[in-house]
C-alpha cells in the first residue's frame, strides 16, 4: 500500500450529523493521520434535546480520538437538527469559524448532493460549496441515505491500514448504534463494492471548482486506484497520442472474426478515461499514414495499437528500436506466417485455431506484446506498445490497460514510474471466455 507523504497539506471533514464523517471516510481520516495530515472536522448540526446533543457531542469526540484528530480541531456549528438550511446565515457562520481557528484547508471531504436523498446531507453539501468555492471537495457516500445509482466516484482511497479504527470509531456513537444507524455490515459491502482493484478502499466523487486547478496534484497523491497510479505515473495531465492500426486487405478471406479489435481496444481505453480520468479524456487517436506522424508523434506520449501487419509506425519504428525482446513479425506476400518474434532466442510464438466450415478458420487463442517504455525519441515522454498477433492480442493489452484488477496485477511485474528502459510482456488471450492471462516469466526488463 501506498503511504500518502502529505504532511504539510490540511483537510478538512464536513458533517451534517456526529456520526457522517466516520460513516462515510473514517478510514480516509485514519489513513491521512497516519500519514501527517493535519485532519479538521466540522460537525454541521445539533439535536433539539440538549441531553442527547452532549451526549452526541461526547461520542463524536469520542469517535474523533479514535481516528487521531485532537479534540481541538474539531467544530461544532450547532445548526438545527432536521432542519439544516444553506443561506447566507449558515455559510458567514462557517466561515467566520475557520477564519477564528486560522483554518484553511487545502481540500475538503463533504457530503454529495445528487448522490443523497437525506434532506440535511444535500444541505450540507451546498453549505460546503458555498463556504469554499475555489477549492476541491471530495464527496463520500452515506450508505444509510446513498443514492446508489448517482454515486459515480472517481477517487479510490486503501483503507485496509485504518478498517479496523474506523469500526472501533464508529462503536463511540453508542446512541446511534441502539437506533439500527450504524450498519456495519452494509459498510463493509460498500467498502468492498468500491475497492476497485484494491483490498478494501472508501470511494469518493470528485468536484474541481474553478480557480481550485493547482489543487488537482493532490489528487493523484490521495489516489490509490490501479488506474490512476499507473496512467498519472506515465503521462501525467499530458495528451496521450493513439495511432492505431488499419484491418488488413487480402484477396482470399481465409479468416472469420466479428469486428475490429484494435478498434475496439481503443473504443474500450477510451472509455475507461471517460469514467475514470479528472477533466477532458487525455486521448487524441490517428490513423496510420498521417503526415505528421513521424516528427511529431514520436516525440510525444503515444501508444502504438496493433502490430507491424496492421501498423505502419509499428513497422517502420517500433520492430527496429533497440532493446525490444518482442515483435510481430510475418512473410510476404499476403502478410503469412504471423507470429511473435524473440529476439534473443529467435523462437516463434504463434495463436492458436480452429477449421470452420467453408474453408474458414477463426482464433481461439492469441498472444499480445504489451510494451510499456520511454520514447527513444524522447525519453522523457512514454511510448506504450498493444501488439497482438491478430486483433485478440492487441485487444488484450487494451484490456490490461483499461482495468483497475489488471493494471493492479501489471504494477506488481513492473514500476511505474520506469526505472529501467522499459518492460515488454506476453499476454495470452482466450476468445472463447475473453480471459486475459500474464506471461510472467516472459517478463524483458529493457
Amino acid at each position: 500500500m501506498t503511504t500518502l507523504h502529505r504532511p504539510a497539506h490540511k483537510v478538512l471533514f464536513v458533517g451534517a450529523h456526529p456520526d457522517d464523517i466516520e460513516i462515510g471516510a473514517g478510514g480516509t481520516v485514519a489513513r491521512l493521520i497516519d500519514s501527517g495530515w493535519d485532519v479538521w472536522f466540522c460537525i454541521l448540526t445539533t439535536e433539539d434535546d440538549p441531553k442527547k446533543a452532549q451526549k452526541r457531542k461526547i461520542e463524536a469526540v469520542q469517535s474523533a480520538q479514535v481516528l487521531g484528530v485532537d479534540p481541538s480541531q474539531i467544530i461544532f456549528l450547532d445548526f438545527p437538527d432536521k432542519n439544516l438550511q444553506c443561506n447566507g446565515h449558515s455559510i458567514e457562520k462557517f466561515r467566520m469559524a475557520l477564519k477564528e481557528r486560522a483554518f484553511d484547508p487545502d481540500i475538503v471531504f463533504t457530503h454529495g448532493y445528487e448522490s443523497e436523498n437525506h434532506n440535511d446531507h444535500r444541505a450540507a453539501h451546498a453549505i460546503t460549496r458555498g463556504t469554499f468555492r475555489k477549492k476541491i471537495l471530495l464527496i463520500y457516500p452515506v450508505v444509510n441515505s446513498l443514492v446508489a445509482s448517482s454515486f459515480l466516484p472517481k477517487l479510490f482511497i486503501d483503507i485496509s491500514s485504518g478498517y479496523k479504527r474506523k469500526l472501533m470509531a464508529l462503536e463511540k456513537h453508542e446512541s446511534q448504534s441502539q437506533h439500527g444507524r450504524i450498519r456495519i455490515e452494509e459498510l463493509t459491502k460498500l467498502a468492498k463494492r468500491c475497492s476497485s482493484g484494491l483490498d478494501i478502499a472508501e470511494a469518493f466523487e470528485i468536484l474541481i471548482q474553478e480557480g481550485s486547478d493547482d489543487q488537482i496534484g493532490l489528487l493523484y497523491g490521495l489516489n490509490d486506484c490501479p488506474f490512476h497510479k499507473f496512467w498519472h505515473s506515465l503521462i501525467d495531465t499530458r495528451i496521450l497520442n493513439i495511432i492505431h492500426g488499419l484491418s488488413v486487405q487480402r484477396e482470399k478471406r481465409l479468416w472469420y472474426w466479428p469486428g475490429d479489435k484494435d478498434r475496439e481496444g481503443v473504443t474500450l481505453l477510451s472509455r475507461a478515461f471517460q469514467s475514470m480520468w479528472y477533466g477532458p479524456t487525455p486521448i487524441d487517436d490517428y490513423a496510420p499514414g498521417t503526415a505528421f506522424l513521424e516528427s511529431s508523434l514520436l516525440k510525444n506520449d503515444i501508444l502504438l495499437s496493433g502490430g507491424a501487419v496492421s501498423n505502419l509506425i509499428t513497422r517502420t519504428y517500433f520492430n527496429h528500436f533497440k532493446g525490444m525482446r518482442y515483435i510481430i513479425g510475418y512473410s510476404m506476400p499476403d502478410y503469412t506466417d504471423i507470429h511473435i518474434r524473440d529476439l534473443s532466442s529467435s523462437k516463434k510464438i504463434y495463436a492458436q485455431y480452429e477449421d470452420l466450415p467453408r474453408h474458414n478458420r477463426t482464433v481461439t487463442k492469441d498472444v499480445g506484446i504489451l510494451t510499456v517504455m520511454k520514447n527513444p525519441l524522447d525519453e522523457t515522454k512514454q511510448l506504450i506498445g498493444c501488439m497482438g498477433i491478430h486483433g485478440f492480442g492487441t485487444l488484450a493489452c487494451h484490456k490490461v490497460l483499461s482495468s483497475r484488477i489488471l493494471l493492479k496485477e501489471l504494477m506488481e511485474l513492473i514500476d511505474v514510474p520506469l526505472i529501467y528502459k522499459g518492460y515488454q510482456i506476453l499476454i495470452d488471450y482466450n476468445v472463447r471466455n475473453e480471459k486475459v492471462t500474464f506471461r510472467k516469466k516472459n517478463l524483458h526488463k529493457m
